[in-house]
């Protein structure tokens, strides 16, 4: 797999020629079928947004220094010119994560059609669902943060370093970056059987191959 794409950031602004056809044509469309990004213009960056990636800690720090806020879509010089970002997570860590902050955590009130209470259940839940178009906590993450678009790609599992180099990069303080609403439960790998292994390798395939993922232990 080739990461060359991660470390684009680190190169000089790109620069781009203003359009000259009308408004319209010179704008990029942010807002789609499966989300709208925050953007912030002093200093100019896009954030494709991950839930359960540390997206609370992400916004307390943007919001602190930013005007950062939901956009539908910006001027195509500024789009070139902003810096683009988003964060991942280990898929099978994503999804215990997912299950323990919004089943158990939450009593299920954020998925009311699953009947189930255990952690296999929420997996054959899961497995029923729209990955590309359903509720963002479980959908495909190369979907969320497009590879094709970004200019650096965080990782859950590096937060405090990736989150120190998007300070760097847009001139933000660099400042103790604590993992906001950690969900109480043990390490994934204690909740996975071969089988559901196999399972969540299946649903995330498209993550895995993408991010480079693996299962530990």
């Amino acid at each position: 797999m080739n990461f060359a794409w991660l470390d684009r950031w680190m190169g000089e602004s790109r620069a781009s020629k203003p359009g000259s056809g009308p408004p319209e044509r010179n704008r990029v469309r942010l807002k789609g079928r499966y989300q709208i990004p925050k953007v912030g213009r002093e200093p100019g960056y896009v954030w494709y947004v991950n839930p359960k990636v540390a997206r609370t800690s992400i916004l307390q720090l943007l919001t602190a220094h930013t005007d950062c806020s939901p956009c539908k879509a910006l001027d195509q010089q500024d789009f070139l010119m902003f810096f683009k970002f988003g964060f991942v997570r280990n898929p099978w860590d994503r999804l215990v994560s997912c299950y323990f902050s919004k089943v158990v955590e939450m009593e299920n009130r954020k998925f009311p059609d699953f009947s189930g209470s255990e952690f296999r259940d929420f997996v054959g839940y899961v497995e029923r669902c729209d990955l590309r178009g359903g509720d963002r906590h479980y959908r495909l993450q190369s979907v969320l943060v497009p590879v094709d678009t970004v200019d650096f790609v965080g990782r859950f599992e590096s937060f405090e370093r990736d989150a120190r180099l998007v300070c760097t990069r847009l001139g933000l303080p660099v400042v103790e970056l604590p993992h906001r609403n950690r969900s109480g439960h043990r390490h994934y790998v204690e909740y996975y059987d071969a089988t559901l292994r196999r399972r969540v390798a299946a649903l995330y395939a498209q993550d895995i191959e993408t991010f480079g993922y693996s299962f530990e232990g």
